[in-house]
């Protein structure tokens, strides 16, 4: 403090005004800084906000094509089938390590025969199975 009372009050009030602007330019400097911080979270929040809108978009498209080409290749399937299916307790057939009733469709079994879910597969690029139960 003694230093400061040698010097002369020009000098004095330069060095107070030194100071004060200082202050003012640092404060300038924290509102810039923290503005532009807000500014750059806000602008990614917007941007991650769209990139999960445009992924759900996504997401759905995909699941409405998939669901539509499911359909499809059901129908595809089902259609090869007009008649009814015919099930035979008393026939029963060995499938792995249990006994299954027969599945017959027009006096054809159908039990390990893989034939129309095969084809199935060759044309369509689809997974099918059949089953009674």
């Amino acid at each position: 403090m003694k230093a400061i009372d040698r010097l002369s009050l020009s000098h004095q009030f330069v060095g107070v005004t030194l100071a004060l602007v200082s202050l003012v330019i640092l404060a300038l400097a924290l509102f810039v800084s923290s503005y532009t911080y807000r500014s750059s979270l806000d602008q990614i929040s917007n941007d991650l906000k769209q990139q999960v809108h445009s992924v759900r978009k996504m997401i759905d498209t995909t699941h409405e094509i998939s669901v539509s080409l499911t359909d499809k290749v059901a129908t595809l399937f089902i259609s090869q089938f007009p008649e009814p299916f015919t099930l035979h307790a008393d026939r029963p057939v060995q499938v792995g390590p249990l006994e299954a009733p027969t599945l017959e469709y027009r006096g054809k079994a159908l039990n390990l025969d893989f034939t129309a879910v095969d084809e199935l597969t060759r044309s369509t690029g689809g997974v099918a199975t059949i089953s009674c139960g």
